[in-house]
Parts: structure tokens; C-alpha cells; sequence
């Protein structure tokens, strides 16, 4: 007798998910379109996309993780994903893409700033988020390209000594990952210091030198 029952209520579940399969089916490319306008206009929504849409699947799931409500809010979350994925890969890109004009001198490199500009954003939003997780390793693959091109671009530096360039970007790299305090990047915050330390040296001696 149990057993119907249990087969009774599953069927009977079933036939509510098929119909609020057929009646909210368009639930989700709406969803879809409203991420991909939000993308178009300012990448950097992907951030709030994902902490909001990552919170409301993580309530549908504690309710009930087989709900039409779950199922649809975690594909959806998978687009937000890759969205918040492309505007960290196309950040990664732009640094990548600098170029230094030959007559002009260098100081805080563009990107530099546009970190800091980011890290500040992404940690006023992910204050107290569920997916932590994937902004801790984006910072990473971020700090990383950050301090390639710094030195790339400290290497291509005609008008201005490559000690300099050194020295004034990553002695700012220092001061943002010190006041934002971001955990992950507490190694890099180190490793910053003592490049700045270190290139501070080299440009005093050079100077001295002089």
C-alpha cells in the first residue's frame, strides 16, 4: 500500500513538472536574454549575475534541488558563469594587447588601474557570497596577467628606464591588494612589495650612478 502511495505522489509530481514545463517554458530564454543584455551593456554585470542568480539556485536547492524552480535557475546560472568567465578571460586580453608609444613617457599602466578598479567593485559585491570560490580564482589568473605585462611592458618602455616603470606599478599594485585585503592574493601582495623594494633599489643606485 505504501509503495503506491510513493508511486502515486511521484507520478503525480511528475505531471506538475510537465505542466509548469509547458506553461513557464519560456522562463528561461527570458531569463537568457534579460543576462545577455546585461553583458552587452556593461560586462562587468556578469559580477552580480552571478552572486544574485548563484544565491536564489541555492535557496531553490535547500527547498527542493529536483523543483522545476532548481532546475531552471541552474541552467541559468550556467550561462552567468561563462559570462562572468569571458569578462575575466577578455580583461586578461586587453593587458595582453597594450601597447607603449615610443615618444611617451610611462607611468601607472592603464591596466594597473583597471584592476584595482575591479577588485574594489568585485569586493563590494561578493561581500558575503555563496561562490567566493570563483572570484578567489579569477583575482588569481588576473594578479598573474597583471604582473606578466607590467613587466612586458617595462621591457618595451623606451622614454621611460624599465626600474621605474617597475617600481611605480607595482609599488600601486602593493597599496590596492593592502587596502582591499583580499585573502587569496596575500602571497602576491608580498611578492609586490619586494619588486617595488627591490626596483626601488636598482633606481636609486642608477641615479646615484648618474
Amino acid at each position: 500500500h505504501n509503495i503506491g502511495g510513493l508511486q502515486s505522489a511521484y507520478s503525480e509530481n511528475h505531471m506538475i513538472r510537465q505542466m509548469m514545463i509547458k506553461i513557464f517554458r519560456c522562463v528561461e530564454p527570458e531569463l537568457n536574454n534579460l543576462i545577455a543584455l546585461g553583458d552587452k551593456i556593461d560586462s562587468f554585470n556578469s559580477l552580480y549575475m552571478l552572486v544574485k542568480m548563484s544565491h536564489h539556485v541555492w535557496t531553490a536547492q535547500n527547498v527542493d534541488p529536483t523543483s522545476f524552480l532548481s532546475t531552471t535557475l541552474g541552467n541559468v546560472l550556467v550561462t552567468v558563469k561563462r559570462n562572468f568567465d569571458k569578462c575575466i578571460s577578455n580583461q586578461i586580453k586587453q593587458m595582453e594587447d597594450v601597447k607603449v608609444s615610443k615618444k611617451s613617457k610611462v607611468g601607472i599602466l592603464p591596466f594597473v588601474a583597471e584592476f584595482e578598479e575591479f577588485a574594489a567593485l568585485a569586493e563590494s559585491i561578493f561581500r558575503n557570497a555563496e561562490r567566493r570560490g570563483d572570484l578567489d580564482k579569477a583575482y588569481l589568473k588576473l594578479i598573474r596577467a597583471v604582473f606578466a605585462n607590467v613587466e612586458k611592458v617595462a621591457n618595451e618602455s623606451q622614454k621611460t628606464p624599465r626600474d621605474v616603470v617597475m617600481m611605480e606599478n607595482f609599488h600601486h599594485i602593493f597599496a590596492t591588494l593592502s587596502r582591499l585585503k583580499i585573502s587569496c592574493l596575500e602571497a602576491e601582495k608580498k611578492e609586490a612589495k619586494q619588486q617595488y623594494t627591490d626596483y626601488l633599489q636598482l633606481y636609486v643606485i642608477y641615479s646615484l650612478g648618474q
